[in-house]
């Protein structure tokens, strides 16, 4: 026995009761939603659906909300208790405007809740509300969101709601939602267990492609209605439902458009509001603000729908017209006479489009957007303003001012070339083509690693096409941006062996090389040794050509590097050269750098446990008649074979157009008494000789 839900209903017992959603609860006898809220054992979604019940007769139930403190304080079920508690707090916290939402607040904001559920949005049942109100306009609204979850990361319910208060009154204008079960059955099994880690099995991507390519339905894939996934969404307006799909994942979406089409070629009338309010004022008279909004819709179309294995076609014209009649009415009711001003405002519109897509094996779409007449759109609106007289009993229609001519306020000049298309308000919305063009086009193709999107509008007499190509292959890729007067192109190859690596790459624009890139590497075993063998090329128009080649080996006790840098911003080419070798405990170094006239240095190094050599000399000659020269040695032996003592040498020389500048420094170093002895000697020139010496005393 399935029991609906539409009011406080005193029970038998004595007590007021709920009777719930069919769709969420279903009794062989009647249970009061207050014994099903506190059933632990009771579903989830069901015991929440049984407290949002409960809630609109909260205020006429002394205690409730003390109820539902208990209920929290034992409750240990985590989806409810997490629901409960963001409710009531929000009730409490975000209030609406009507005497009934600002009672509801003030019982809610005498318990105080426990705050031990965790309200992470991700995977917790809560509830949002935002709510505001304007004094000066004497008016708000609030919006109203519930999302339960129960044994999976998809949530099981999520809805909507938004409520508007006008004058102490509140108007349901708009609720959107759905329920949900097994979505994650039917994900995993589309996309795979490991679709996270993109290791999506191909015949599952096949699956998914015929899903939605071929228009099929999901109990069409085999192995999918073990437990059925089911998705029904709800969308209401004004509190008259609008749509309802039981299972939009069984909606064929080409057959429902073709059904809605069907559905309004015939002229279809509906009512969009119809409400009436009174508000007392000062005077004692009745304030009466009526609304009342009518409407009718006709499609005229026609063409042809084909639909195969391989495909689908869809080709023909829509031309939408729509009338929106709206009746407003402020009246002030004396009791013998009446007072007010009515206003009544029709909107009209008409379009007139061509529609061609074409989708061929998920590779290719191509869509084709027909304006066959200069006017494309048209909305028009007029405006009737009257008075109400009580000696005609009946409405004086006020003389409307005459339209101005012309074609009002339109869009620049500019705007209107890009797009083809022109923009007028006047008293309405015109759309105009400005153009000779008849459709625009916007076309998708990925077939063999390249994909390409275009847009364009062909016949036109202005350029407006925009397009993009990319190739992903590896041995030949790229890509280019095309816009009205301008090209933009990357144009690449790759080798990529166990022996070669090469990569080229060359940028232009309006088919000028601006840049190019060029990187080989070849790897060679030699003996014991592996060298590497690389060049670069990079050319940059305007800044300059840069070459680098070079070459490594790496082996067990060597390795070496040596490389030549040439560009076109300097004269001579820069050389570089460094070695490392490893005999035993002693490590060898060398090391050359070389630059033409600029300077060169070389450098060499031995260490061994016994000794440590090392030598740097060089010289440096930027814009000097004459080339300076240096040098750095330092000669360090260990005597006594251990930590014992250090004796050695450092000299340093430079030279300076013939004159030169030296120091030598003497030092012994005993690592347990932290004894320095050092004698410094400079020679200025060769002709005088300074010593300084220094004792630094044992610590």
């Amino acid at each position: 026995m399935l029991y609906v839900f539409s009011a406080c209903v005193p029970s038998t017992r004595g007590e007021q009761s709920l009777i719930i959603d069919g769709t969420v609860a279903s009794r062989s006898f009647y249970t009061p939603p207050l014994c099903i809220l506190e059933d632990e054992y009771d579903n989830v979604e069901v015991r929440i659906k049984a407290y949002l019940a409960l809630v609109p007769c909260a205020s006429e139930t002394p205690g409730f909300f003390r109820r539902i403190e208990k209920i929290l304080d034992s409750e240990t079920v985590h989806q409810v208790g997490s629901f409960l508690w963001t409710h009531v707090r929000n009730l409490a916290e975000e209030p609406g405007v009507s005497e009934y939402d600002q009672e509801l607040a003030r019982l809610a904001s005498h318990p105080t809740l426990n705050s031990k559920f965790n309200t992470n949005p991700l995977r917790s049942s809560r509830n949002y509300r935002y709510s505001h109100f304007s004094e000066i306009l004497n008016g708000g609204g609030s919006m109203d969101s519930n999302v339960i979850f129960s044994d999976s990361f998809v949530p099981r319910h999520a809805s909507v709601n938004l409520t508007v208060d006008i004058l102490q009154n509140s108007f349901n204008v708009l609720e959107i939602g759905g329920d949900f079960v097994a979505l994650e059955e039917y994900v995993d099994r589309i996309l795979g267990r490991e679709a996270s880690k993109a290791q999506i099995e191909k015949d599952k991507i096949l699956k998914l492609q015929r899903l939605y390519d071929e228009a099929r339905t999901v109990n069409e894939l085999t192995g999918l209605d073990d437990h059925e996934s089911r998705a029904s969404v709800f969308f209401r307006v004004f509190g008259h439902e609008v749509a309802y799909f039981d299972n939009i994942l069984k909606i064929n979406p080409l057959e429902t458009l073709q059904q809605l089409v069907n559905e309004f070629s015939v002229p279809k009338s509906f009512q969009v509001l119809n409400q009436e309010c009174v508000s007392p004022t000062l005077l004692g008279f009745p304030l009466r603000l009526k609304v009342n909004a009518t409407g009718s819709l006709v499609l005229t179309r026609d063409g042809t729908f084909e639909m195969s294995g391989h495909g689908v076609m869809l080709e023909g014209h829509l031309n939408p017209s729509a009338v929106v009649a709206v009746e407003e009415t402020l009246t002030v009711d004396g009791f013998g006479f009446l007072s007010g001003i009515r206003r009544r405002t029709t909107q009209t519109s008409h379009m007139q489009l061509g529609l061609k897509v074409e989708v061929v094996n998920g590779e290719l779409v191509d869509v084709q957007l027909n304006v066959p007449e200069e006017e494309v759109a048209k909305v028009s609106s007029s405006v009737q303003v009257g008075l109400y007289d009580n000696a005609q009993a009946g409405w004086n229609v006020a003389q409307q001012p005459e339209e101005a001519d012309g074609e009002g306020r339109c869009t620049p000049e500019n705007f209107n070339k890009v797009v083809g298309l022109k923009f007028c308000a006047n008293n309405g919305l015109e759309i105009t083509r400005t153009d000779t063009f008849n459709h625009y086009k916007f076309s998708f193709e990925n077939r063999d690693g390249k994909a390409k999107v275009l847009f364009d509008t062909p016949g036109s007499s202005v350029d407006r096409q925009f397009s993009i190509k990319v190739n992903t292959n590896p041995e030949n890729f790229g890509g280019s941006l095309v816009y009205p007067g301008k090209r933009y192109d990357i144009k690449g190859e790759s080798v990529s062996t166990q022996r070669k690596k090469r990569f080229k790459i060359q940028y232009l624009e309006d088919s000028d090389t601006k840049g190019e890139l060029d990187l080989l590497i070849n790897r060679r075993d030699e003996g014991f040794k592996v060298s590497y063998t690389s060049g670069i090329k990079m050319k940059l128009k305007g800044i300059g050509d840069f070459s680098l080649n070079g070459k490594l080996a790496v082996g067990d006790d060597a390795l070496s590097v040596e490389g030549t840098l040439i560009s076109s911003l300097q004269y001579e080419p820069i050389a570089f050269k460094a070695s490392w070798e490893r005999d035993g405990d002693q490590h060898s170094l060398e090391g050359l750098f070389a630059a033409g006239q600029l300077g060169s240095a070389t450098g060499s190094a031995n260490v061994s446990p016994s000794s440590v050599k090392a030598q740097l000399k060089g010289d440096y000659s930027y814009d000097q008649p004459e080339p300076h020269t240096f040098s750095v040695t330092l000669d360090l032996a260990n005597k006594s074979g251990g930590r014992g003592m250090y004796k050695g040498q450092v000299s340093a020389t430079v030279g300076l157009g013939g004159h030169s500048l030296g120091s030598d420094t003497y030092h012994s170093y005993v690592s347990n008494r932290v004894k320095l002895r050092s004698t410094l000697m400079f020679r200025i020139f060769t002709k005088r000789t300074f010593c300084i010496s220094w004792l630094t005393p044992p610590s």
